[in-house]
């Protein structure tokens, strides 16, 4: 996983992990995961810019419509007590030429996570 650095609202230093899976089917997966220790923005609240970002760095001879995007939020512990489990969602996002704007979301079931690449460790292991 790579640590992708971004300034949110232009002054907030934040970062993520980036996953980029290139799928059989011609499509691209890429994986936003939340950090525990991010100093600034989540995500969710930035998927759009993110999205972006990452499109015109990393992934501007894909189809828009060839790209999945996936955000990861680790389960959440305190005190060793687990309070949140953890959850892959699909942000789905209208290009307008220039930017993504407009997500809509999809919580991921975990038997559907095969399906866009993301290799989960069996329960108990």
């Amino acid at each position: 996983m790579y640590i992708l650095s971004y300034k949110a609202y232009h002054k907030y230093e934040s970062s993520c992990g980036l996953d980029i899976k290139i799928n059989r089917n011609n499509t691209v997966t890429v994986i936003l995961t939340e950090l525990p220790n991010n100093p600034g923005i989540t995500v969710t609240y930035l998927i759009e810019h993110i999205a972006t970002l990452i499109y015109n760095e990393y992934l501007r001879s894909v189809p828009v419509e060839n790209i999945i995007w996936i955000t990861y939020d680790p389960e959440i512990h305190h005190e060793d007590k687990k309070i949140a489990e953890d959850c892959y969602k699909q942000a789905l996002l209208v290009w307008n030429g220039e930017t993504f704007a407009s997500p809509r979301w999809i919580l991921l079931p975990r038997e559907d996570l095969e399906l866009y690449g993301i290799k989960r460790p069996k329960e108990g292991s």
